[in-house]
């Protein structure tokens, strides 16, 4: 699996039927390096075809079920997100279903690590070091494959302006999907 690093964090990739699937985490971050834009589990599928290729995934996996993220270096906390409630289940439980055409590019799934922060509070980051994985399938005309990325470990200091990596953050997300 081929590594690169980037602003928002460390990509993953892999190639499956001409799509290039993309898992995006963080990276270690001094208490200088804003962490606003750090992603903690983005994936990102491409269709690199000449013709468009039909995707299907389940969201509750993609974007919620399939991550892991444990914290600590010797005490650890462990995160994963919980089952979603059966009667939204009940209704959701179809597959989304698309064809994504030739150059297309879709996240299937987005996570951030001013997100988790807010949702978790402080404490839940310890001493600061996080281990993203991700576990799911998609299945690509018809056929189900596996996808799993990491762990993927890094270390973010802690000591820094929260508030304002907070403020950051709002605008970043403002402005992400505003260019969508």
């Amino acid at each position: 699996m081929e590594q690169v690093v980037t602003e928002r964090g460390i990509v993953q990739s892999l190639q499956i039927s001409g799509l290039n699937i993309t898992y995006l985490s963080g990276k270690n971050a001094d208490g200088q390096t804003p962490v606003f834009n750090m992603s903690i589990g983005e994936i990102t599928v491409e269709n690199t075809n000449p013709h468009p290729v039909n995707l299907r995934y389940t969201p509750e996996e993609t974007f919620f079920t399939g991550h892991r993220f444990e914290f600590g270096t010797l005490i650890k906390n462990v995160y994963v997100e919980p089952p979603v409630h059966p009667i939204v289940r009940a209704g959701s439980n179809n597959l989304i279903t698309f064809n994504l055409p030739p150059g297309g590019k879709i996240h299937i799934s987005r996570r951030d690590l001013m997100d988790l922060f807010q949702q978790l509070g402080r404490q839940y980051f310890l001493d600061g070091r996080v281990c993203s994985r991700f576990e799911s399938t998609v299945w690509i005309k018809a056929q189900a494959y596996p996808l799993k990325f990491g762990p993927h470990c890094f270390t973010v200091d802690l000591q820094r302006d929260w508030e304002a990596e907070e403020k950051r953050y709002l605008q970043f997300f403002l402005d992400r999907d505003k260019a969508r």
